[in-house]
């Protein structure tokens, strides 16, 4: 229980998506980047016959919000980056995931138009992915240009009844859609439509327990429109222990029900930790791990284990640099190998923001 007088989230909300996932759609993904750029530009050209530059902080003033510019250099090691074909690039397709030494190159934007009748989200960015074959041979003919792109309208997200219009366009080889497994270059499209009504009835509790913890616990339903149906108990359970000034412990459970390719739906129950010191005020060291549970329609289940640590380092406030490890391993009730698998990854990232 939370002590009287504490904050409280009041709300109920229904969700509606629609995803896929497709192998081979260039053109779509050749449209959606030129539409980013426009987007781009256009702001930059609103911005341009306003008087150059406006004052107020970095990035570029697009009425009442601000577009920023984001440039990201990362070297990634990955012991099961992907499948390559065997004998320098001329044999057949490996068995198993190969490791490589890649390089991105990931120009992007941010833009957020806050408004209480219309607000406008959209990030976007293009992710060049150079394999540079020091492991693997011939891998580097496999180097490719990936993407993401996000945009969201908010109608009156201050009302009663506010409405969330939104989709999400990413070619990459981390696909969203679960029911896939590593090595797999995908393009997924999310189309989505949220509605979220605050009438005064109490669909979640947040609140501040102690000077040094906090809790957010929510429950609600999602259900499936499509012509499978059913539905599920979807819930959120979080907390946060302050351990002194500088050091954060963090641990929660989500159930989330979500659509997905082939299967229609899947249930994932997930139990997280996060570790977070700040040491002076430029070096930051976190260390975040995940066990996922996932459950598909039918008698598919999977195992999902996550690890991310390392520092974080704030050189100006536009300069971020990090390192790091990364490690994942899944474990399937179908014997395919791209659903089995552990992955090591260290990787060094300097990211640039205007």
């Amino acid at each position: 229980m939370f002590p009287e007088g504490k904050t409280a989230c009041y709300a109920a909300s229904l969700l509606f998506r629609n995803a896929s996932d497709s192998m081979t759609q260039p053109g779509t993904f050749r449209l959606t980047l030129t539409a980013l750029v426009l987007a781009a530009l256009l702001p930059l050209t609103a911005s341009a016959q306003m008087g150059g530059r406006p004052p107020g902080g970095n990035g570029i003033k697009v009425g009442s919000g601000r577009l920023h510019a984001t440039l990201d250099l990362e070297t990634r090691l990955d012991s099961g980056v992907g499948y390559f074909l065997e004998d320098d690039g001329f044999g057949p397709l490996s068995p198993d995931l190969s490791g490589e030494l890649a390089l991105h190159v990931r120009p992007g934007l941010m833009l957020d138009v806050p408004s209480q009748k219309l607000a406008l989200s959209l990030r976007g960015n293009l992710d060049y992915v150079a394999y540079t074959g020091l492991l693997t041979p011939g891998s580097s003919a496999a180097s490719y240009l990936g993407g993401m792109a996000d945009l969201a309208l908010r109608f009156d997200p201050e009302g009663t009844l506010s409405v969330e219009v939104g989709d999400q366009l990413t070619r990459s080889d981390r696909t969203r859609t679960v029911a896939l497994g590593a090595g797999i270059l995908s393009l997924y499209n999310e189309a989505r439509i949220r509605a979220q009504w605050k009438p005064g009835v109490m669909a979640g509790v947040a609140g501040l327990v102690s000077p040094r913890i906090t809790l957010t616990a929510k429950a609600g339903w999602s259900q499936n429109l499509g012509a499978g149906g059913g539905g599920n108990v979807v819930a959120l359970a979080e907390g946060t222990y302050l351990w002194g000034p500088t050091l954060t412990l963090k641990g929660g459970y989500l159930r989330a029900f979500e659509p997905v390719a082939a299967y229609g739906t899947f249930r994932d129950d997930r139990i997280s930790a996060e570790v977070r010191s700040l040491m002076g005020s430029r070096l930051a060291l976190h260390a975040a791990g995940a066990l996922d549970f996932i459950t598909f329609a039918g008698d598919r289940s999977d195992t999902l284990v996550s690890l991310d640590l390392g520092p974080e380092y704030l050189f100006r406030p536009w300069l971020m640099g990090a390192v790091g490890y990364t490690l994942s391993s899944r474990t399937s009730s179908l014997s395919a190998r791209g659903f089995n698998y552990t992955r090591n990854e260290g990787y060094a990232r300097l990211s640039v923001t205007y």
